[in-house]
């Protein structure tokens, strides 16, 4: 069974942090407290299949998201809003920085 870490879990000396998908049978979760696992969900399937992307396919993924943001996204100064920017972040399954947004944002590059 595919299940979510919610908190960090030592399973065969190897430790699972908090979101990374993690396979446990019936009698792991036994041993388990209440809260620490919950079962998997396509979206983490797909969130753990982005991971799993060259950084130029992260590239285009940023560059056709960064493009599909409204105006209000941004501040005045053009840098991307902290909200703004967790959303991304949970819409594309990867850790997103400010600088990669604002690359991504200028033209030709």
């Amino acid at each position: 069974m595919s299940h979510i870490a919610n908190q960090r879990i030592k399973k065969d000396g190897k430790y699972y942090a908090a979101g990374d998908p993690i396979a446990l049978t019936k009698d792991d979760l036994e041993d388990m407290p209440e809260g620490v696992v919950r079962p998997a969900s396509p979206e983490d399937d797909a969130a753990a299949a982005s991971t799993n992307l060259s950084d130029e396919e992260k590239l285009e993924k940023l560059q056709a998201a960064v493009k599909e943001l409204p105006d209000s996204a941004f501040k005045q100064d053009g840098e991307i809003r902290a909200g703004a920017l967790r959303e991304l972040t949970e819409k594309l399954g990867f850790e997103i920085a400010t600088e990669a947004v604002a690359a991504a944002q200028a033209p030709g590059e």
